[in-house]
């Protein structure tokens, strides 16, 4: 063929597979057994999909067609790409489509982008990141006045300072997204904010509240056949019940519904965590081989990701197992990656909680120094949250430093 020719035939692919593409979401959104069928037109058409966005890639600078597909390629399937595509390859999408926006001036456009890269980040655990993108989307939502992306916006800020442990100004974010939502009768946005408003409250140690919260998020996404966002309200509710009731069964049945649904869906992120969370609860049960074999399994799925905020989960877990076995060497080794993570990631109140149990290992082990240097950055943070654990801690921590003289 002739370069124009070539040039036609490339550009008639790349926006024929586009449209493939719109049509998973299409019928992802559509929830119930239509999820199904998104997942498999994407699968069996991922090889073409893949060469009509290289292609917008590839001419993203030589005219306005191809620009215009590169901002629609990750917009179009935002929800499986999110399912399916890795994290680094979703970003290199992303950052094409954001170069697009600010060629061609499009502002809507370059916030949903900016949006969606935030939403990448953050599930990598690179939270400061995610809180830039974010905030540039707020501004340019707030500008061409649209309500929404606003709404969205604030949900992801939410979302993003509750995994830096600042939770208060997490619910205020929440809070103007589920207003949002309500007024623009956004239903999957409503319950997002639900969710993450239970799991705000479940942090505060507000039980009744976050599992308020959780059921409502729930009933909304069976209602509107959303899967996926029923199998994180189901993890909400475990949690809840898990580490704040201590009602360990029932939490593992909720755990178990949500891992069906995400085996089903080939969900490998969410896979991961509820790994994870399970471990846990077998560990609250006593049964600390199985739990470890669980934190394992999520670890080795994180890692295969590069899913570091659940990775950091999942080293505290195998921390604390090991340290109810007994084995005080591992469990220092794996508090320690877990709370280099937390640092790396700015998660503050995983690294709050992380130090404390390792603290008390180092107190175990006469090392008091070692303990109180490590154990004072929770007592900072739980006095920066208003924690009503933090004078008990705090009292708890005079008597570590107290065996410090003694000795």
């Amino acid at each position: 063929m002739r370069e124009e020719e070539h040039y036609s035939v490339g550009l008639r692919h790349a926006k024929h597979y586009n449209m493939v593409l719109f049509e998973t979401d299409f019928l992802y959104k559509a929830g119930g057994e239509k999820i199904l069928q998104a997942l498999a037109l994407f699968d069996q058409e991922w090889s073409n999909i893949v060469a009509g966005q290289a292609w917008a890639e590839q001419h993203v600078n030589l005219d306005a067609s191809a620009a215009e597909l590169a901002i629609d390629y990750p917009n179009a399937g935002s929800y499986c790409l999110h399912l399916r595509l890795e994290s680094h390859k979703l970003i290199r999408w992303l950052h094409t489509a954001l170069f697009a926006t600010r060629k061609l001036g499009e502002r809507n456009p370059e916030g949903v982008i900016l949006g969606s890269l935030g939403i990448v980040y953050l599930a990598l655990g690179d939270t400061r990141r995610a809180i830039e993108f974010f905030e540039q989307d707020l501004s340019i939502a707030r500008e061409t006045g649209d309500v929404q992306g606003e709404g969205a916006a604030l949900g992801n800020l939410g979302a993003a300072y509750t995994n830096l442990g600042e939770t208060r100004q997490a619910i205020e974010f929440i809070e103007q997204d589920l207003f949002i939502s309500r007024k623009m009768h956004n239903r999957r946005g409503e319950a997002n904010a639900l969710g993450s408003l239970g799991t705000s409250y479940r942090i505060l140690n507000k039980v009744m509240e976050a599992i308020e919260f959780h059921k409502q998020s729930l009933v909304i996404f069976r209602e509107i056949g959303d899967r996926q966002g029923e199998a994180s309200a189901l993890c909400g509710l475990g949690l809840t019940y898990n580490a704040n009731l201590k009602e360990t069964k029932q939490a593992i049945d909720l755990y178990e519904q949500a891992l069906i649904i995400v085996l089903e869906l080939g969900d490998r992120r969410n896979e991961g965590s509820i790994l994870s969370n399970l471990g846990l609860a077998y560990a609250n049960m006593g049964e600390m081989q199985q739990a470890i074999t669980l934190y394992e399994k999520g670890l080795q799925i994180d890692r295969e990701i590069n899913n570091r905020h659940s990775e950091g989960n999942a080293l505290d877990g195998l921390g604390s197992a090991y340290a109810v076995l007994g084995d005080t060497q591992k469990a220092i080794a794996f508090f320690e990656q877990a709370l280099l993570i937390a640092r790396e990631t700015g998660d503050k109140r995983k690294e709050s909680y992380t130090s404390w149990k390792l603290g008390l290992i180092y107190e175990d082990l006469g090392q008091y120094k070692k303990a109180v240097a490590i154990m004072q950055n929770t007592i900072y943070y739980l006095y920066s949250m208003n924690h009503p654990d933090a004078e008990g801690l705090a009292t708890y921590l005079v008597g570590v430093k107290n065996k410090i003289k003694s000795n």
